[in-house]
């Protein structure tokens, strides 16, 4: 609700001649898509990073990756035993904690390293940021809150996405498993909308490559031209 009446708030009242564009990543994703469920024209485009789809986390992929890692054989059984309606958040915290450390769902460990001193700057000399603010993002952390690792691991947005009505660019770590990346390409070829892209990044995990921003920024305005 919130997403959605900041974005009518942007997009209407403060500045209604201009393109309002919706810039997500991971749980960003699923809030775009909760909001264009409650208004398909709200914003003029998005851009999605690791896009929150279905079957997130614990998914046959994810569990493949950390069987073929170095994770003791007690935690992996320990995983492949939480159930996705009721699980604590120590459970949580060892299943992010396992794909960061083992895999590269998370950040891909053989790409180039980001440069996160533009992020760094960008925060600390906005005035709608807090240092808390850029503690936090590095952090990225949330497996304390089983709420919200309860709704992500539930979501199914598939069909959402397959009916959006404004252009909504997925971008892909070609090593996420957070959401199955080959899914991802297969619901966007599938659903056979004009609207709904895909692009998959190499060396990439669900941590989005900040190189690639700008670039994907100006991609959806041309789609939106």
């Amino acid at each position: 609700a919130d997403t959605h009446h900041i974005s009518l708030i942007l997009s209407k009242l403060l500045f209604p001649n201009n393109k309002v564009y919706f810039l997500a990543t991971s749980w960003g994703s699923l809030l775009s898509i909760n909001a264009l469920k409650v208004n398909p024209k709200l914003v003029d485009g998005v851009v999605a990073w690791g896009q929150i789809a279905k079957d997130c986390f614990i998914n046959e992929k994810a569990l493949k990756a950390l069987e073929e890692s170095k994770l003791p054989r007690d935690k992996l059984k320990e995983i492949r035993l939480i159930d996705k309606n009721n699980f604590t958040s120590e459970q949580m915290k060892l299943v992010a904690t396992s794909l960061k450390k083992y895999t590269n769902a998370y950040i891909n460990k053989d790409a180039k390293k980001s440069n996160m001193l533009p992020l760094i700057f960008g925060i600390m000399t906005s005035p709608d940021y807090k240092f808390k603010d850029f503690r936090n993002a590095l952090k990225n952390d949330c497996t304390g809150n089983s709420d919200l690792f309860k709704e992500i691991l539930n979501a199914d947005v598939t069909e959402d996405l397959k009916s959006v009505q404004v252009p909504y660019l997925i971008i892909q770590g070609e090593s996420d498993l957070i959401t199955d990346t080959e899914m991802i390409m297969n619901l966007v070829n599938s659903s056979k909308n004009k609207y709904l892209y895909y692009e998959m990044v190499e060396k990439m995990g669900h941590i989005p490559d900040f190189s690639t921003i700008e670039q994907n920024i100006d991609k959806l305005k041309i789609m939106t031209k």
